[in-house]
Parts: C-alpha cells; sequence; structure tokens
C-alpha cells in the first residue's frame, strides 16, 4: 500500500509537469511586460492573481494576461519544489522500505510530513506576496500625498 501511495504522489507530480511544461509553454513576452511594469502594479497584479475571487474583478486584457502569467509562474515554482523536495523523499523512502531499512508506517510518516510542509509553503508564499503588496501600497501612499499639490 505504501509503494502505491508513492506511486500516485509521483505520477501526480509527473502530470502536473507535463501539463504546465509541455502543454502550456512559456510566454517569451510575458516576462518582458512583466518587468517593465513599476513595482507598485506588477506587486498589484500578484496579490490581485494570488487570490482567486479578485481576479474575476480585472477588466483590462493586459492585466488579465499579467495576471495569468503570475499565476502559471506561481505553478511553476510549486512545481519545482515538489520535484525537488517530494519526489526525491517518495523515492528513497520506497527504496528503503524495498531493502527493509524503513517499516511500511514510516513511509506515511514520511509523505504526512510532505502533505503539512506543501500546504504551509503555499501560504507562506501568498502571505509574502501580500506584505510586499502592503509595503509597495504604503509606499507609493507616503510618495504621492509627500508631494506638494500642483500650482494653479
Amino acid at each position: 500500500m505504501p509503494i502505491l501511495l508513492i506511486a500516485v504522489t509521483l505520477l501526480v507530480d509527473i502530470a502536473d509537469f507535463v501539463e504546465l511544461f509541455w502543454r502550456s509553454p512559456r510566454d517569451p513576452t510575458w516576462e518582458t511586460r512583466w518587468r517593465t511594469l513599476d513595482p507598485t502594479e506588477s506587486s498589484w497584479l500578484a496579490y490581485m492573481a494570488s487570490a482567486p475571487n479578485w481576479v474575476g474583478t480585472l477588466t483590462d486584457p493586459d492585466e488579465i494576461e499579467l495576471a495569468k502569467g503570475f499565476m502559471r509562474q506561481e505553478k511553476r515554482r510549486r512545481i519545482y519544489i515538489d520535484l525537488l523536495v517530494a519526489s526525491p523523499l517518495a523515492i528513497t523512502a520506497a527504496l528503503l522500505v524495498l531493502a527493509g531499512a524503513l517499516p511500511v508506517g514510516g513511509v506515511g510518516v514520511i509523505l504526512g510530513a510532505f502533505a503539512v510542509f506543501r500546504p504551509l509553503e503555499v501560504f507562506r508564499r501568498e502571505r509574502q506576496i501580500k506584505k510586499t503588496y502592503e509595503k509597495t501600497k504604503a509606499t507609493y501612499q507616503a510618495i504621492t500625498t509627500s508631494e506638494p499639490a500642483p500650482t494653479v
């Protein structure tokens, strides 16, 4: 049974990898457009893209495309974490179980640790995006309110 759980975990990771990298290729213009945005706008779009209920409020097609591109980048980032952390961990656990060095229950503990780690990493990243947005917004407001009013 643990070997089956490990196999399913690896198959899901591989399916995500194939879906993300072969079926939805990178948009070469997205990164160029993203880098030309000022920090306030890019942090705002990142914040909007990280909250699914906010993405529906975007109306500008260019902003929608940039937000979708950011979401694709975040998915790629999560797949990298899965492939770099979960896959070697699962393979090592499977090999240790097959060699008899790890009890079968140990696999459940290892997969359970990853099942706790991944949502915590997603939560940490979303908090980081929100904090960056709030910091950039505060800086922008401080700059715009400290400027003298135009004289007529």
